[in-house]
């Protein structure tokens, strides 16, 4: 397990690494294409969750009474990207959307390399070509 612990590591520096300056501008950068991109999209969602199911309550996050007024917005018409957005709640309530983007984007490039390194080394028992390979 400890050697897995390390691996984590390694991969979390590599990961700040090749995602830099992202770790310096948490709060105050959204890494991306500038407007129109996905990622302002995505910083709205983590903002509409917070503010639906905290601050509008009872609200369902699911519909925007507000956009497209007065019909309102189906947020399930586009993605909504459950398995970031409902992560980054907690973050976005301490921190703030912008540092729970980032912090979210960062941990996928973590989780994704760790389960690959998980990956091969259950296929090949080999911690080196795990390392490599993720």
């Amino acid at each position: 397990m400890r050697a897995h612990l390390f691996a984590l590591a390694g991969l979390t520096l590599l990961s700040v690494v090749l995602t830099y300056p992202l770790i310096i501008h948490l709060g105050n950068r959204i890494p991306g294409p500038p407007a129109p991109g996905d990622n302002l999209e995505y910083v709205y969602k983590v903002w509409w969750f917070k503010h639906a199911l905290f601050e509008l309550s009872p609200a369902t996050p699911f519909f925007n009474p507000d956009a497209f007024y007065p019909f309102g917005y189906p947020v399930t018409l586009s993605e909504t990207t459950l398995s970031n957005t409902i992560p980054a709640l907690p973050l976005t309530l301490v921190f703030g959307e912008v540092v729970a983007y980032n912090l979210t984007l960062l941990a996928s490039f973590i989780l994704s390399a760790l389960g690959m390194y998980l990956l091969v080394f259950g296929w090949t028992h080999s911690r080196s070509a795990a390392f490599v390979t993720a």
